[in-house]
């Protein structure tokens, strides 16, 4: 079931999924990633913390058990992070007062933020790549 939510993401003909077992995470909203099969997640208490720890939570899709959080992204910021979106599988980039940064995926998680652009980027409700 969930490899037909996630064909249908891709497809641009499902943009919703509830993501149930993430209690105490203070998560809501988020972007699938462009191959459907992942979805991030802001949350205030990543990867379940019991305390404050802003950054996203991102969950894959499992024909076995649904939506389930297998990754996370620390933001190196006291901050939540509202406005993001996937560049591609591999790569988001979130918008902080402080400029754009840019996380990547690899062997070891994702990255630390990298600053990709400079100065605030002020009244941004959304990126579009």
């Amino acid at each position: 079931m969930a490899y037909e939510v996630s064909s249908s993401v891709a497809a641009g003909t499902n943009y919703l999924q509830l993501v149930t077992n993430t209690s105490g995470s203070k998560s809501a909203g988020g972007h699938f990633s462009p191959d459907g099969t992942k979805l991030a997640v802001p949350s205030e208490r990543i990867n379940g913390s019991g305390v404050d720890d802003w950054g996203l939570d991102i969950f894959t899709s499992s024909s076995l058990n649904g939506w389930e959080r297998t990754e996370y992204i620390d933001s190196g910021f006291s901050d939540v992070i509202n406005v993001f979106q996937w560049r591609s599988d591999s790569e988001i980039i979130a918008n902080y007062t402080s400029g754009l940064y840019s996380y990547t995926s690899g062997a070891s998680g994702w990255s630390s933020p990298v600053k990709c652009y400079s100065g605030a980027v002020s009244g941004v409700g959304s990126l579009i790549f």
